[in-house]
């Protein structure tokens, strides 16, 4: 018996539908506002760090720092000085930050103060209520911070020669030479009156304020955040050790051979080091 082939015919092709044009113009003015609707993203504050020890910059005569503490998204307190012929200063302010501007809270006599951060500096401007005509001075100032002192592998050799870094300059060089070959000082200090011209990471002082001649000692305002223990591992036990009466400091203080003399101040409760001198016995 001879098997009958099953005919299967082919089923007729399917036509695809054309979209219905006004269902297609609906779905796009639907996506159109959506697309309006949406909420437009808020640009990104810019984050800016305000820590640190900041300095009045370059102004003879006219000294001041501007420490910056316990910053969080929100804001920082600050410490405020200028000195000039008068002294003038507010301590532990609150200040809140918007980006590269920080505003801090008034006082009780109403003074705020408005600190801008660009092209690495601090611009400090007061309102009207700060004003003191009785002094010479106010907060209207600029701050700079000085440059990270990275101890060098020959640290211990250069502060045998007088020098904190190799291609330095030395205690007892002229400062009329320094001030030649490196232009006009990125700021001055006065700690203990003597006048500090500061280079980059370094401040070479003469004896007086005003006076010009030999250089008497070496301060660096900006060091990296070494511990006590650490400087003992590097240059052994200190000749002496402890809070200092003067300000607070806890310190270590050798003697370099039979000419020079080193103290390293450390803030008293978080032991990092906070500056260092260099002087001549």
């Amino acid at each position: 018996m001879e098997n009958e082939e099953e005919v299967v015919e082919d089923a007729p092709p399917v036509e695809e539908e054309e979209p219905d044009e006004e269902v297609q113009e609906e779905v796009e003015e639907e996506t159109e506002e959506a697309e309006e609707e949406a909420p437009a993203e808020e640009p990104v504050a810019e984050l800016v760090d305000w820590q640190g020890k900041w300095i009045i910059s370059a102004e003879p005569f006219n000294f001041g720092n501007l420490s910056i503490y316990d910053e969080t998204d929100e804001g920082f307190y600050f410490d405020i000085r200028v000195n000039k012929a008068d002294k003038k200063e507010l301590k532990n302010i609150y200040a809140k930050k918007d980006g590269s501007v920080a505003t801090s809270e008034a006082t009780e006599t109403g003074c705020v103060l408005t600190l801008t951060q660009e092209n690495e500096r601090i611009q400090v401007k007061e309102s009207n209520e700060c004003a003191d005509n009785t002094l010479s001075v106010d907060f209207n100032n600029a701050f700079i911070l000085p440059d990270t002192y990275v101890f060098e592998e020959n640290f211990v050799a250069s502060i045998k020669e007088g020098k904190l870094s190799t291609d330095g300059y030395a205690l007892g060089d002229d400062i009329d030479v320094i001030e030649q070959e490196l232009g006009e000082p990125e700021a001055y200090v006065s700690p203990s009156g003597a006048l500090f011209r500061i280079y980059s990471d370094i401040g070479y002082g003469t004896d007086a304020v005003g006076s010009n001649g030999k250089v008497g000692s070496l301060i660096v305002l900006r060091p990296e955040e070494h511990t006590p223990d650490y400087m003992k591992e590097l240059l052994g036990e200190p000749e002496g050790e402890g809070i200092s009466e003067l300000d607070g400091f806890y310190y270590l203080y050798y003697t370099i051979g039979d000419k020079y003399k080193l103290y390293i101040d450390f803030l008293p409760e978080e032991k990092t080091m906070y500056r260092l001198t260099l002087g001549i016995l």
